[in-house]
């Protein structure tokens, strides 16, 4: 089950709250309506989102963790990953964007720790 999945770079294109949403995935193609409850309750549409969606019981939910990007990041993200695609491309030129993400789809959670922990200001406070 979870061989054929990757963790993708996908747009919210409809939000049901506390039953579920439907999203596009930006680098392959494809869209997907997804059971899902918790994550439904803070997405809105048109946000980015790092997931990976799974087909169990004759439907789509999510597996592991939503890694949350703002919109206005969006061009930058697909940017990063059409890099590090078209870098491994040098490599293996029949490479598929699936093939891609099923092995370096861990930088989707690269990037978002870049975005959202390494980027942050100090506070500074006095005493």
């Amino acid at each position: 089950m979870m061989k054929n999945t990757t963790l993708g770079l996908f747009e919210i294109l409809d939000v049901d709250p506390g039953k579920g949403m439907r999203i596009r995935n930006i680098l392959i193609g494809g869209e997907y309506d997804i059971h899902e409850k918790t994550a439904t309750q803070s997405l809105k549409q048109w946000d980015i989102v790092g997931l990976r969606p799974i087909f169990v019981d004759n439907k789509y939910e999510l597996s592991g963790s939503v890694y949350f990007f703002r919109a206005i990041r969006k061009q930058e993200i697909i940017d990063k990953l059409t890099m590090a695609f078209g870098e491994s491309r040098k490599l293996n030129p029949d490479l598929s964007w699936t093939d891609f993400l099923k092995t370096d789809g861990f930088l989707i959670n690269h990037i978002w720790v870049d975005h959202n922990l390494m980027n942050r200001n100090p506070i500074l406070t006095t005493s």
